[in-house]
């Protein structure tokens, strides 16, 4: 969860961060997605395709924060 806050909203207000979690959450709880937070950020992962759910999952970057003030926010 605090992996898809950082890339999702690490730049944005506090609001935006917690709607993220709220998406993520509400997905969670709903059938028609996968019932583990990992499993909702994951969704719709094909390798060597860029269909995710959440775009920074597979855009081929590091998934390493490397802004540590705003990795400790999310």
């Amino acid at each position: 969860m605090a992996q898809n806050i950082y890339f999702e909203a690490r730049g944005s207000n506090f609001a935006d961060k917690v709607a993220v979690a709220d998406v993520v959450i509400n997905r969670k709880i709903d059938r028609r997605y996968p019932d583990t937070i990992c499993g909702v950020v994951q969704d719709g992962y094909i390798p060597g395709q860029r269909v995710c759910q959440f775009s920074w999952y597979c855009d081929g970057k590091s998934d390493t924060p490397v802004d540590l003030d705003r990795w400790h926010e999310a």
